[in-house]
């Protein structure tokens, strides 16, 4: 059964990008993580996908096979091993639905306040948390096809992925670390996320996790720190993307700089909506 449930969710894929709910990840997926992973500790995404898929997906033998997503077969190559978010839905569907807002974030998040961040932003959004669905990487993209693809076949064109998805999904929300020394500013997937949100005229909403979210709204600071933002030299775990993205974005209408001001210029307006929400109580 498990089987035709993947099948379903692959083709509800080709009609539209599928996300994790938030209540999922709230309730369900922590207790997973706790059940599956009694040794794991609450540690970042980036540990936790080492922990899954081994260092750049190296390790042979996995310790427990989540959900069996590295047992069930991908309807797309026949090779054992489908996404997170697909076996989620094998297992519950109720917990998988057609996306609704794409993240822009950092592997190296703490999952929990990530978690945290999401769930305070459908409260202050007054979204269902049931019903609010999020496409995030590391649980929507096939990790076995980008770090083990099959034999004879490339690795996903992420460029072309994440766009596709950012468009259809139409709402993004980006979600900050911190307004000093920003793991986010540093990453060109990021810095591109937004940059291309902004040309296709998509919904841009901006918070940051929890204790940074804290003390901006407390210290109030200026948008200085936003200058820290460079595309040219922010960085990416794959070289490859790194220099594709950096390509495409010298060929952007005023290159390099006209994306660092228009990134920064949006990432202050945001910031700026995020201290409204806290003087009017809302945060």
């Amino acid at each position: 059964r498990r089987q035709e449930m993947i099948c379903q969710v692959d083709r509800q894929e080709s009609e539209h990008p599928q996300g994790v709910s938030v209540l999922y990840l709230h309730t369900a997926f922590q207790f997973h993580l706790k059940r599956e992973y009694p040794e794991y500790k609450d540690g970042s995404f980036a540990e936790l996908g080492d922990f899954i898929w081994g260092p750049h997906g190296n390790r042979k033998e996995l310790p427990v096979d989540f959900l069996q997503h590295a047992t069930l077969e991908d309807p797309c190559d026949g090779m054992q091993g489908v996404s997170l978010c697909q076996a989620i839905f094998a297992a519950n569907p109720d917990y998988v639905g057609d996306a609704n807002l794409f993240l822009s974030w950092v592997w190296r998040y703490n999952i929990g306040d990530l978690i945290e961040t999401l769930y305070s932003y459908c409260k202050q959004q007054e979204l269902n948390p049931a019903k609010t669905f999020v496409w995030m990487c590391f649980f929507c993209n096939n990790q076995r096809r980008w770090l083990r693809p099959a034999p004879g076949i490339e690795s996903p064109d992420g460029i072309e992925v994440f766009g596709q998805n950012l468009t259809k999904i139409k709402r993004m929300l980006c979600v900050v670390d911190d307004f000093r020394d920003a793991l986010y500013f540093g990453r060109v997937w990021t810095v591109y996320e937004v940059f291309l949100a902004l040309m296709e005229n998509i919904d841009i909403a901006v918070t940051l996790l929890p204790d940074a979210c804290k003390r901006f709204c407390e210290e109030k600071p200026g948008r200085d720190f936003l200058n820290t933002i460079d595309v040219m030299k922010a960085i990416a775990t794959e070289k490859k993307d790194e220099t594709l993205i950096k390509d495409k974005l010298r060929k952007a209408q005023g290159g390099p700089d006209n994306v660092n001001r228009l990134v920064r210029q949006r990432l202050s307006q945001g910031l700026e909506a995020l201290l409204g929400q806290f003087f009017a109580g809302i945060i």
